[in-house]
């Protein structure tokens, strides 16, 4: 990898697989790009999104067994 670093900010920017990418190296890792960024923030509110469905469900059965009694 081809990498120049930056003291200013700590980083080091690095190009790998064609693009630019931040290395930290103090922790030993790639910052996510941009389109990582948000191909991750769509599956974390997916997941919500089904969470909360889930949720719903669950509390509408408990007031159908709670309405039963």
């Amino acid at each position: 990898l081809a990498c120049g670093e930056s003291p200013t900010i700590g980083l080091s920017l690095c190009v790998r697989e064609g693009g630019l990418v931040f290395y930290d190296a103090a922790s030993g890792e790639y910052l996510l790009t941009f389109e990582e960024t948000q191909s991750a923030l769509e599956e974390a509110q997916a997941a919500l999104d089904e969470e909360r469905a889930r949720a719903r469900d669950l509390e509408e059965r408990l007031r159908r067994l709670q309405q039963e009694r």
